[in-house]
């Protein structure tokens, strides 16, 4: 495995799978942090690498859609009297209600992954405390 996120090795999981931009980050983090297994062995156990990666891209894909569906609002709503910040607030709720099919396509390939990855074992659940 390299250590330059740029490189491609094909073992990588990061090589086989196309994020956007603004995925990467995150789906970075949950594959950094799954190696080490810290507070995400639960996690690990239930997807495996592939879908940790996906599943970060899948909540990336959440916060970008929360951030534009929560200032698209307040823009159109609040400051809606402006004609032009109520059209930059409506875009930017449009580009909100977008990225909802990337968000699920992202989540329904980690789910998936993680039913390959586990194979006949269950579904584990953390123990609470």
């Amino acid at each position: 495995m390299t250590d330059n996120l740029n490189e491609k090795d094909e073992n990588d999981v990061r090589s086989k799978h196309y994020l956007f931009i603004f995925e990467r980050p995150s789906a970075n983090l949950y594959y950094k942090k799954s190696l080490a297994e810290g507070n995400t062995y639960y996690m690990y156990q239930n997807y495996g690498l592939e879908g940790m990666y996906l599943l970060g891209a899948g909540h990336a894909s959440a916060a970008i859609f929360a951030v534009c569906f929560l200032v698209g609002t307040v823009l159109a709503v609040v400051l809606g009297n402006i004609i032009i910040v109520r059209y930059i607030g409506l875009a930017l709720f449009g580009v909100g209600i977008c990225i909802i099919p990337l968000m699920i396509f992202r989540l329904q390939q980690a789910s998936r992954l993680g039913k390959v990855f586990r194979g006949d074992r269950p579904f584990i659940n953390p123990k609470r405390m």
